[in-house]
């Protein structure tokens, strides 16, 4: 018989991990046809990050998956339409926030939600950008194509300009 005592110790280390992840979707429709690249749209976070993605062809823009881990909380994004400079095209201006809520319910389980809100703070259902084709050039409206002309007013007219920034405004009127 011996008096020995052993001292055994052990140690455990447990650990505990949910994820989940979202993937946010936009469209841009407009009045012709859209094709491949046409369109870009930029999510931000509410750290200043972003990231910019082109629209298919039938106007879908898919931003990159997001992932996340372990974490309870609102994540705000902002969505937007970057102006490519496209020919004929009036750019809409709007911009979307992206509310997404994650909660960890402590058994292995975590959920997301999202919602889409549009400039005025209001709940939409998805994020919808609607650009307007504008053409170029000169616009006649009221041709006359009667025989009859009327003589006194052939070499008069009014030529109106329509600008998106400042609105129709005259620029000769004879």
């Amino acid at each position: 018989v011996t008096d020995e005592v052993k001292n055994i110790s052990y140690s455990f280390n447990n650990s505990y991990s949910v994820s989940t992840s979202v993937d946010i979707t936009a469209k841009v429709t407009y009045d012709k046809e859209i094709y491949d690249k046409m369109f870009s749209l930029k999510i931000t976070d509410s750290q200043g990050n972003s990231v910019t993605n082109d629209c298919d062809s039938f106007g879908i823009v898919n931003f990159d998956t997001i992932d996340y881990n372990d974490v309870d909380g609102n994540y705000i994004y902002e969505v937007s339409q970057v102006n490519t400079n496209v020919n004929k095209v009036g750019y809409d201006t709007n911009t979307f926030k992206v509310v997404v809520t994650l909660l960890n319910d402590g058994k292995g389980h975590l959920s997301s939600t999202i919602k889409y809100y549009n400039k005025l703070n209001e709940e939409v259902s998805s994020i919808i950008f609607n650009n307007e084709y504008v053409p170029n050039g000169l616009i006649i409206n009221n041709v006359n194509t009667s025989d009859y002309v009327d003589t006194s007013k052939v070499f008069k007219y009014k030529l109106s300009v329509t600008d998106s920034v400042v609105g129709t405004y005259v620029v000769k009127d004879t």
